[in-house]
C-alpha cells in the first residue's frame, strides 16, 4: 500500500473553488444520457474508498457519485465537499484500492451559472504516463451527475488509458518560461541562471494553495542567506487579485503573474512544486500539496542538495 504522501505526490492538481485541470474546457453545452453521457445520482456523505486522502487534505464530503470505468481495478468518484468554508466538486480515481489521482475545484461553467461543465485529465501511474479523460456535468440545483469517458468508439463507461508526457519532465530541462512581476517587469529563468529555483504554480482561489503558505514562507526563511537558491511563485490570476490576496495574505516567494505561454507549461492544476537545478534542468515536480508540503521539499533540498 502506498503511503499517503506517495498519494499526495501522484496528485496532478489541487485547488478548490473554481479551476479546471490539465486540457480543461468550459462549454454552454447541457449534456444528457441520450448525448453518450451516463446520468448517475448523488449519495450524500463520503465514499468509505479513499478515507485516508480526504482526513490528509481535510475534506469534508457532503454528497458523491461512483462512477462506471468497465475496469474492476480502477474505481472512480466525484463528489462535492468542504475544506473551511470554501465548497466545490472533487475527483478521485483509486487502482487496486489506492489512490492513484484527485482533483479538487472542478471549475463552474463560466458561461451559465449554477452549472459545472468540465473535462479532467486523470492521471494513472506517473512511471507510464498514463491519464483518463473524464468529462463531467452538473447543474447545483439536480442531484443528477453527467459523465462519460469519451472515446471514439462511443463506449463511455468504460475508461480509456493513454500515455501522456507533459512538457515538465524530472530530468529534462524545463522550458524556457518568461512571466510578469506585480510591477510590470519581465521575470525569466534566463535571470537565475547558475541557480536552484523552487517554483510554486498557485492561484488566489486554491484553498490548498494558501493552506501551504505559512510552511513555505517558513522554507524561504530558513533558506533566505543562500545565495544559489531561488524561490519564484507564479499565479495563475491577475495582478489586481494577486495584489490585494497579498495586502491580507503574507507569502514571500518572488511573486510573478502568468502568461498563456506558461500555463500551457505548467497546466491548469493547483497547486505545484518544481525544482530546477542550475543548468536548468527538472530535479523535483509535485502535483498537489497540502499544509506540511515545505517539509518534503526541504528534505528534498537537504538530501539531494545537500543545502
Amino acid at each position: 500500500m502506498k503511503s499517503i504522501c506517495s498519494f499526495i505526490l501522484s496528485l496532478s492538481t489541487f485547488l478548490f473553488s473554481t479551476l479546471l485541470i490539465s486540457h480543461s474546457t468550459i462549454t454552454a453545452q447541457t449534456p444528457s444520457a441520450n448525448d453518450s453521457y451516463i446520468a448517475v445520482e448523488f449519495q450524500d456523505g463520503s465514499p468509505e474508498i479513499g478515507e485516508p486522502f480526504f482526513k490528509k487534505v481535510n475534506l469534508e464530503s457532503s454528497k458523491f457519485a461512483s462512477l462506471q470505468t468497465g475496469n474492476d481495478s480502477i474505481d472512480a468518484i466525484v463528489g462535492v465537499g468542504s475544506q473551511g468554508e470554501t465548497e466545490g466538486y472533487y475527483v478521485i480515481l483509486l487502482k487496486d484500492g489506492e489512490l492513484h489521482s484527485a482533483r479538487l475545484g472542478l471549475g463552474m461553467n463560466e458561461v451559465e451559472e449554477g452549472h459545472l461543465m468540465a473535462e479532467v485529465d486523470l492521471e494513472i501511474s506517473r512511471e507510464e504516463s498514463l491519464v483518463a479523460t473524464l468529462e463531467v456535468s452538473h447543474y447545483t440545483e439536480s442531484n443528477t451527475l453527467f459523465y462519460r469517458w469519451p472515446a471514439e468508439n462511443g463506449e463511455n463507461g468504460v475508461i480509456r488509458l493513454r500515455r501522456e508526457s507533459g512538457p515538465i519532465q524530472v530530468g529534462q530541462k524545463l522550458p524556457e518560461i518568461q512571466v510578469h512581476s506585480l510591477e510590470g517587469t519581465s521575470v525569466s529563468l534566463s535571470d537565475f541562471e547558475g541557480k536552484y529555483v523552487v517554483i510554486n504554480w498557485w492561484a488566489s482561489f486554491c484553498a490548498p494553495c494558501i493552506v501551504e503558505m505559512p510552511g513555505l514562507n517558513q522554507l524561504v526563511q530558513d533558506y533566505m542567506h543562500r545565495n544559489d537558491l531561488e524561490f519564484l511563485a507564479i499565479a495563475w490570476d491577475d495582478v489586481e487579485r494577486i495584489s490585494s490576496f497579498l495586502e491580507r495574505r503574507e507569502f514571500l516567494f518572488k511573486q510573478t503573474i502568468t502568461t498563456t505561454e506558461v500555463t500551457s507549461i505548467f497546466g491548469e492544476s493547483f497547486p505545484r512544486h518544481v525544482i530546477i537545478d542550475p543548468d536548468g534542468d527538472v530535479i523535483f515536480d509535485k502535483l498537489g500539496g497540502h499544509k506540511d508540503v515545505h517539509l518534503e521539499i526541504e528534505r528534498f533540498l537537504y538530501e539531494f542538495l545537500s543545502l
